[in-house]
């Protein structure tokens, strides 16, 4: 029976993370201190994130023209046809 494996962790320093995402090591040990971002220590003092998490905590932003397509994740018809009703400029109901 294979083994499975897990890939192997690209671990990087808080700088290192930080200047990734232009933000400060501050903001990026706020991030391990509340959760959203995992650390892994290392030692007794040396603390690294994962890559692969770092790059999770990016989030696109719809462009101007994609309101429509965001829709789909609404749940109801039609709050999701009056919405781009709206959106297109009209009353919607």
């Amino acid at each position: 029976m294979p083994v499975a494996t897990s890939p192997a962790r690209r671990l990087m320093s808080i700088a290192d993370a930080a200047e990734r995402l232009d933000c400060t090591p501050r903001t990026i040990r706020r991030y391990i201190s509340t959760g959203t971002l995992r650390g892994y220590r290392v030692g007794p003092r040396l603390i690294r994130v994962d890559l692969a998490e770092l790059d999770a905590l990016l989030c696109p932003i719809p462009t101007a023209g994609g309101h429509d397509a965001g829709l789909a994740s609404l749940t109801g018809a039609a709050q999701r046809d009056r919405l781009a009703a709206r959106l297109r400029g009209g009353h919607g109901g």
